[in-house]
């Protein structure tokens, strides 16, 4: 997911639990993700603001003995935003999948998959 975001969360023992909050709501597009705001454009409907946040992505995951390796789940609850007409909403439908961090020689590598 492109942008900059925050990420807030604990880490006790050997599992890590944390959650990501990204400024612009995104959706699956054909192509990787694009700003729920244009989505909506395309629909003829517009947002309260020139941008709403993303709800938040739940992450829970296992770091593995040696601590070079992070694997576990994420998800995105249900919930609704309010469109700019005040009556209507889109509905964010829940999704979750799985996730994995391991150390590289040089840099992070990370891999995300969607189940749903």
């Amino acid at each position: 997911m492109p942008g900059e975001g925050r990420v807030v969360g604990v880490f006790r023992k050997e599992r890590l639990q944390f959650q990501k909050f990204m400024p612009v709501a995104r959706v699956r597009a054909d192509v990787g993700t694009r700003p729920l705001k244009e989505h909506l454009a395309g629909a003829g409907h517009t947002l309260p603001g020139p941008d709403v946040p993303h709800p938040p992505i739940l992450y829970d995951g296992v770091v593995s003995e040696g601590g070079s390796c992070v694997r576990g789940t994420w998800r995105i609850e249900e919930g609704l935003i309010p469109l700019a007409d005040g009556v209507r909403a889109f509905r964010v439908p829940a999704s979750c999948g799985s996730w994995e961090a391991k150390r590289a020689d040089q840099g992070v590598e990370q891999s995300v998959a969607a189940d749903g």
